[in-house]
């Protein structure tokens, strides 16, 4: 039996039903028509039987936009001073967990696992943490102890799922008082230690870098299709 759907007519009729209106611009053509057996595409996602995964080019650009943050480390310049060492690798491990996790700020949450919290395929999300510990393997002067703090890409989707405020996932909403706004902005290095600020300056700094975090987290899932 032929099991090639003409899926247009299905779609219109649902969706008309429904009063949306279809953008046939982002669609495949009406006279074409996918076999439901070889999987079907939308939105980044991939439906294939039981298994929801992501599109390759999804998958793709997430991996890169990790691998190169570890590269950029790697041959990133760092001061000579223990300080500067020490901060610079922090901030490194932070902002990789970050993009690893995604993050929550408000009622809003970002990044690639958040946006692809519906798939099962779990054996994907193991091959993206693979590659993660490959490429930590790389970096010179980078711990076992250090290796230890960067977080699982399988274990971001569980709590993305199931407790998505429990703390595996960074959350700015944590950031309440002003003294852990300053502690945060401390971590990163980006108070000056003998400078006086007031609380609008700290507050205007955080807002910034926050901005600047989430804006990167955006792009792991944007112009997707």
């Amino acid at each position: 039996m032929d099991k090639v759907l003409p899926l247009w007519g299905v779609i219109n009729n649902s969706t008309k039903k429904l009063g949306l209106e279809l953008n046939h611009e982002k669609g495949t053509p009406e006279y074409e028509s996918w076999d439901v057996e070889k999987g079907l595409e939308f939105l980044g996602y991939r439906f294939e039987k039981d298994k929801i995964s992501v599109k390759y080019a999804s998958y793709n650009r997430f991996v890169h936009s990790i691998v190169g943050k570890i590269t950029k480390f790697k041959y990133s310049k760092i001061g000579d001073d223990t300080l500067s060492q020490d901060v610079s690798k922090k901030v490194f491990i932070d902002d990789l967990n970050e993009r690893i996790t995604g993050a929550i700020d408000d009622n809003k949450r970002y990044g690639w696992v958040f946006f692809f919290s519906e798939i099962n395929d779990i054996d994907l999300l193991h091959r993206i943490d693979i590659v993660v510990r490959k490429n930590l393997d790389r970096l010179p002067n980078f711990s076992r102890e250090d290796k230890k703090l960067i977080k699982s890409v399988v274990r971001a989707h569980y709590e993305a799922n199931h407790s998505p405020k429990r703390g595996y996932i960074h959350n700015y909403n944590s950031y309440k008082t002003l003294s852990q706004k300053i502690d945060y902005l401390k971590n990163r290095g980006l108070l000056k230690k003998d400078a006086q600020y007031t609380d609008k300056q700290i507050e205007r700094m955080f807002i910034q870098v926050k901005a600047k975090n989430l804006l990167k987290l955006e792009r792991d899932v944007s112009n997707i299709s």
